[in-house]
């Protein structure tokens, strides 16, 4: 009655044949167009909605055919190492968080220039 399919430890559930056809079709649109396509007009195109087209670009994505970013969908697999072996969400994370790391070192580091400035400023005028 159900055909599973079993992607990166998520059971994608299909109630007919249409979600296997509407998957093949989005990868063929897909090598189509190898510069990408937006995932709205990928969901005009094969006529469901964009967040059914994340779980078919997510099933994809496990199967390094397609992928996405930035609501774009591209053919083929990733081309950042970093982000190939640690799984897209978990990069997007860990890209986040070393963003923030960044930023609050920089921040340390013009607040230490703007003490050090200071001292210097009193030191000059003792």
């Amino acid at each position: 009655m159900f055909d599973n399919l079993i992607v990166a430890n998520c059971v994608v559930t299909m109630s007919n044949g249409k979600g296997m056809e509407n998957i093949d079709a989005l990868e063929k649109l897909l090598q189509q167009n190898p510069h990408g396509v937006t995932i709205t007009k990928c969901a005009r195109k094969l006529r469901v909605h964009r967040t059914t087209i994340y779980k078919y670009l997510f099933s994809l994505d496990a199967r390094e055919k397609a992928y996405y970013e930035r609501g774009i969908a591209y053919p083929g697999k990733r081309s950042s190492q970093k982000e190939g072996k640690m799984g897209f969400w978990a990069y997007r994370r860990w890209k986040r968080h070393y963003e923030d790391e960044k930023r609050k070192i920089e921040s340390l580091e013009r607040k230490a220039g703007i003490e050090a400035l200071k001292d210097a400023i009193m030191d000059v005028e003792t």
